[in-house]
């Protein structure tokens, strides 16, 4: 309190730094007694504790004041184009990857699916269905010797971003979820594992595209159409 009339100066703060200044040292002084004579029935303890909760005040109130130092925009910052390549992870031509490739195609140009290879055999029924499917996205085999998927994964957008100075790289993970909560436990949790290895990389956007099991409905399905247009001109024909 003493500081803060110092730093104040508001009207009678001498008097009132004066009286604080009088109950700190007042309370100094009590405080040095009740240690000196308890201190090994237990005031060691305060002794430990108090300076290191400061410590840690102190610690906290630094990372909070060097947060908002970063995070402070001021004036205005030229906005750089980023070439930006969307890498979609896929395990197989299934319904969830061709959703999260759809995706990628609306937010990018560069789009490519990648495949970590774990078995030889494997990946070459997979080249051959994409090959077949032509949906215009480059497939890339990437090995994994370790049957590892995850890391090829990391080390081919890193490649990518050395490559490319400024290159923003957005990984769209295809995600299934099931219909009821305790089928979660029988599915591994491939897109989690990926957000929390790019979750430090700089320029890698992590976003996941849902395949909810149940309630993937065709569009045809939700609309109204009018019978009488789906017939042909036999039909009407007749009818006449």
């Amino acid at each position: 309190m003493v500081m803060h009339w110092r730093r104040t100066r508001e009207p009678g703060w001498k008097w009132k730094a004066a009286l604080n200044g009088v109950g700190a040292i007042a309370t100094g002084i009590v405080s040095i007694l009740q240690v000196v004579t308890k201190f090994i029935e237990g005031a060691w303890i305060v002794v430990l504790i108090i300076p290191l909760i400061i410590l840690l005040l102190r610690k906290i109130h630094q990372h909070y004041t060097q947060f908002a130092s970063e995070v402070k925009f001021s004036g205005q910052s030229p906005i750089t184009p980023l070439h930006h390549t969307v890498v979609v992870p896929v395990n197989g031509i299934t319904k969830a990857s061709a959703g999260a490739l759809v995706y990628a195609t609306t937010i990018s140009d560069e789009v490519v699916a990648v495949y970590v290879e774990v078995d030889k055999r494997v990946t070459a029924r997979m080249e051959a269905d994409w090959e077949e499917w032509d949906i215009g996205v480059p497939l890339v085999v990437i090995p994994s010797p370790y049957r590892s998927v995850l890391r090829p994964l990391v080390e081919y957008v890193e490649n990518l971003r050395m490559v490319t100075p400024g290159e923003l790289v957005t990984i769209v993970v295809p995600e299934i979820v099931p219909k009821k909560w305790w089928e979660h436990l029988l599915h591994n949790k491939t897109a989690f594992y990926i957000r929390t290895a790019f979750l430090f990389k700089p320029n890698v956007v992590v976003t996941t595209v849902p395949f909810l099991l149940g309630h993937a409905y065709r569009l045809r399905d939700l609309i109204e159409h009018d019978d009488q247009v789906e017939e042909g001109p036999d039909d009407s024909s007749e009818a006449a």
